[in-house]
């Protein structure tokens, strides 16, 4: 099995270059090329750092759409103006919180909104538009993940 750095992870699947990637085809490829790496008996430790790598990206929807954003060249981390105004109010109202219930709500809702923007993304035909949308869906999963910590440190 040939495997050159040069290929990206989406031609490497032979599954079409797009944040929205049916999951079933990603992992019956991947076990396709796993299955091939074996089969070839002289298995090269490249070539599997190469499946492995392209596909915890692909299957995970933040490193997914991180990739896509650098192979259109999109620099992710410039992040749009509407983007920073959204996330510094939702840190706002994060901060103005007073109790545990209300952060434990905040969260739920985070949750749900972080969901929505999944979906936005994958129905997001514009890539300017995309771009500002994922910079919010990773500011959410990182916000999240601080919003957990601070909700279930207190118990």
């Amino acid at each position: 099995m040939e495997c050159r750095e040069s290929r990206n992870y989406f031609e490497f699947f032979d599954i079409p270059m797009s944040f929205n990637v049916d999951e079933s085809a990603l992992t019956l490829a991947y076990l396709r090329k796993q299955q091939q790496l074996h089969a070839d008996g002289d298995i090269d430790d490249t070539e599997r750092t190469f499946l492995n790598s392209a596909y915890k990206t692909l299957s995970n929807p933040i490193s997914r759409g991180e990739y896509f954003l650098k192979l259109q060249g999109i620099d992710i981390d410039a992040m749009p103006t509407e983007a920073a105004i959204e996330m510094f109010k939702l840190r706002e109202q994060y901060d103005a919180l007073q109790n545990d219930e209300d952060r434990e709500h905040f969260q739920s809702e985070l949750e749900k909104k972080n969901e929505l923007t999944v979906q936005k993304l994958k129905e997001t035909p514009d890539l300017a538009e995309f771009a500002k949308a994922f910079c919010v869906l990773r500011f959410i999963n990182s916000f999240l993940e601080k919003v957990r910590t601070d909700v279930y440190s207190r118990d």
